[in-house]
């Protein structure tokens, strides 16, 4: 969604609000028909949101925001890939067009529509990725709740 929908621009003075806006689109679409996966309901839900602003001629900069507020640091492979098909589908790229896709907090990813399928577009993305964690999860054999619990 255009960031200018709000009154703002994706850049780290506007954060704050920034987030704000993308929880309120994610609560207006919790439970939305959009929201629903067509052929997995285990993918169903809003997890995330995405507020744009094209910044040059096939450049755009980009803020996810997920979880609870939550600020990726990039611009996002499936944001850019989603944002790749729909920039195809406006007609403002064609196959095989590269753009940029900023993040909010500067790093950067190209893409390109490759092709379609039946399942919708096929997307190249390419950037860089750095490791910034590592954790190992143990599991107790005496732990009496083993692998975990579900409570709804």
């Amino acid at each position: 969604m255009p960031a200018a929908a709000f009154g703002l621009r994706v850049t780290a003075e506007d954060l704050p609000a920034l987030i704000v806006a993308g929880r309120a689109v994610k609560a207006a679409l919790d439970g939305a028909p959009v929201s629903r996966h067509p052929h997995d309901d285990r993918l169903s839900g809003i997890y995330g949101t995405v507020l744009t602003e094209q910044v040059g001629p096939r450049h755009h900069r980009n803020v996810a925001i997920f979880a609870d507020g939550e600020v990726d640091r990039s611009p996002t492979g499936s944001a850019t890939a989603a944002r790749t098909a729909l920039l195809l589908a406006d007609g403002e790229i064609g196959i095989g067009d590269v753009w940029r896709n900023d993040s909010i907090a500067g790093t950067s990813f190209t893409a390109q529509p490759v092709g379609n399928v039946a399942e919708g577009v096929l997307t190249e993305v390419s950037g860089t990725a750095f490791r910034t964690g590592e954790h190992r999860f143990l599991l107790d054999p005496r732990d009496p709740l083993g692998t975990g619990f579900v409570l709804r």
